[in-house]
């Protein structure tokens, strides 16, 4: 696909290749009827921190269709690909949903420490959210409800998380029943090749 000049290619931050759809390939598929738009727009100025943002994205989103969910990518969902549009959820949208018939797990990546001003907006989201998801029957969009809002993060930024919101007086029971904190995708080294 490289030589027929349908992908474009180049290398990432830890030396891995990294592959887009070219114009080519998208007018390629599209005659098969398979709907497809370039990605020469990511393949520009690939910073470290936003590429592994993106990697453990993907991860996650491949984890979820694996699962036989249906999972909104961070490039859908910055694009209004997704089943809350432009303006996401109460003005906040994830960087990946995983969404079945009946609830969604919303899920934040969070490798590095906000700035104050998106941290704070981050806490009041969350505070209205926990405070919609604890009414009966409460639903986030037309049959659905949120069924965990899963952090991944840094176990600082997880613990800080917790403070803050506990500091703010949100019921114990509602954190425990909706926030998850996961720390996993963050324990592996980076790729470095000598």
């Amino acid at each position: 696909m490289r030589e027929a000049r349908l992908v474009l290619s180049a290398q990432g931050p830890d030396g891995s290749t990294l592959y887009a759809l070219a114009e080519p390939g998208v007018r390629a598929l599209l005659t098969m009827g398979v709907e497809a738009v370039s990605g020469k727009d990511a393949m520009r100025g690939i910073s470290g921190g936003y590429f592994r943002h993106r990697c453990v994205s993907n991860e996650i989103a491949i984890a979820g269709i694996v699962q036989g969910l249906r999972a909104s990518t961070e490039r859908e969902i910055a694009q209004g690909l997704w089943a809350g549009g432009s303006a996401g959820i109460a003005g906040k949208r994830p960087d990946v949903l995983w969404r079945n018939r009946e609830s969604w797990d919303w899920i934040e990546v969070q490798r590095s420490r906000p700035n104050a001003r998106d941290y704070a907006r981050l806490l009041v989201w969350l505070q209205h959210m926990l405070v919609v998801h604890s009414r009966p029957g409460a639903e986030i969009a037309e049959g659905v409800r949120l069924r965990k809002i899963v952090f991944v993060c840094s176990t600082a930024f997880g613990a800080r998380l917790l403070r803050d919101l506990r500091e703010k007086k949100v019921a114990e029971s509602a954190l425990k029943q909706l926030v998850l904190l996961s720390h996993s995708l963050y324990a592996l080294d980076p790729v470095k090749f000598c």
